[in-house]
């Protein structure tokens, strides 16, 4: 079990991380432009990519003064469409939860292309930090000397990591373990932090504040992806 310590803004946090598993991810390259765009979406205040179907909506109160917009859920065959389509299995409380409702500002699973671009991302984002010379673990071995390489090497390092499912913006589900209680993390290159310590803590904090209340001490451990949290905590608070 280890501890992770994470700076954001003002507040300090430290949790521990739990548990081991691996699965496969596959994600496609995105074009430079298509990645600014994509970049420019992502405010903190996470911009819907789900604009095409009519909404019908309901007020749902939340702690603190903030209230939560949330329309109706998709139907079983829409979610297994999805599943099938982009190659996931939905934990249980995502399922549960995208059967009886969804945010509106939500990511929406009936569009390819946008969800396609949702899933790119991660990758993408931290392609362009390891361009930046931002990211590169020593245990991956020596940087390969061009982009090409660079790009195919940690393609081949993130496909060996969890597969992510997008919620909002670039607040992502990891799909293992396949389970409800998976943490929510946040992922914007080597920014990486926890938005939730599970589904329902997430979306707490994405409309009512991340330090809106007290984290839990223990966080389950998903594996690259805590560990992308912990080194950029690490690296946050040394510098």
């Amino acid at each position: 079990m280890r501890t992770s310590t994470k700076l954001l803004g003002d507040h300090l946090w430290s949790v521990q991380v739990i548990g081991r598993t691996v699965e496969p991810i596959n994600v496609s390259g995105m074009g430079q432009d298509e990645f600014d765009t994509f970049a420019r979406l992502q405010p903190a205040s996470a911009r819907s990519c789900d604009r095409e179907r009519p909404k019908q909506t309901e007020a749902i109160g939340m702690s603190g003064r903030d209230t939560v917009r949330w329309t109706k859920g998709y139907t079983q065959s829409e979610l297994d469409r999805a599943q099938r389509r982009f190659g996931l299995v939905f934990p249980p409380d995502l399922m549960a939860l995208l059967r009886r409702r969804r945010p509106t500002n939500g990511h929406d699973w009936t569009d390819d292309r946008a969800i396609r671009r949702a899933l790119e991302w991660p990758f993408e984002s931290l392609r362009h930090s390891v361009e930046n010379g931002q990211l590169w673990w020593s245990e991956w071995g020596r940087l390969p000397l061009t982009a090409r390489a660079r790009e195919e090497a940690l393609r081949e390092i993130v496909s060996r990591a969890p597969k992510l499912i997008p919620l909002i913006a670039h607040r992502y589900l990891p799909e293992q373990p396949h389970e409800s209680g998976n943490p929510v993390f946040s992922i914007y290159g080597v920014d990486a932090i926890y938005y939730g310590a599970n589904l329902n803590d997430y979306f707490e904090r994405e409309f009512t504040g991340w330090s809106s209340k007290p984290w839990p001490p223990q966080v389950k451990h998903i594996p690259f992806w805590s560990d992308l949290v912990e080194r950029f905590a690490q690296d946050t608070n040394t510098s």
